[in-house]
């Protein structure tokens, strides 16, 4: 067997130094993995500083959820809850809108009309001049048809 193997490198012209090198990194390797599930590793963290942390973390977490639900119970805009249902909404207007005349606090209360959108109209109504006709709105960028017929009912030339 010997024999094969030194034939096995002759063959490869394996040198000398080459071979004592090779036998070093494999008695390395060996060694390596036999000691290594010996070695015990200690955590980089303090149990106790981890527990202050987390119980500070939730201490805070408590509080800014008490904040949330105050704010939320304060308002009068609409806000979302986790599942995008409205919970809340601005008073619709009980006669229709002039959207050529009305100022932002009216457009507003249009439903699907934000503050933003309110915004978009007012600068179409200035840049372009008067609404001709309702379909119009389908300029300003956000509203498309289907907010278009949500706000028929509501608006007026």
């Amino acid at each position: 067997m010997k024999r094969k193997l030194f034939f096995w490198l002759d063959q490869l012209q394996v040198t000398k130094q080459e071979r004592i090198t090779i036998t070093v990194f494999i008695i390395g390797i060996v060694l390596i993995s036999v000691v290594a599930p010996f070695i015990q590793t200690k955590p980089n963290y303090d149990p106790e500083e981890y527990e202050r942390i987390l119980d500070t973390f939730e201490k805070r977490s408590a509080l800014v959820e008490e904040d949330r639900k105050r704010l939320e119970s304060q308002s009068e805009a609409p806000h979302f809850d986790k599942g995008d249902e409205v919970t809340s909404l601005p008073p619709q207007p009980l006669e229709p809108i002039n959207i050529n005349k009305a100022p932002l606090e009216e457009l507003v209360r249009l439903p699907g009309i934000g503050e933003t959108y309110a915004k978009r109209i007012i600068d179409y109504r200035q840049t372009k001049g008067e609404f001709t006709t309702v379909e119009e709105l389908i300029n300003i960028r956000g509203i498309g048809e289907k907010r278009l017929e949500q706000l028929k009912p509501f608006i007026k030339l």
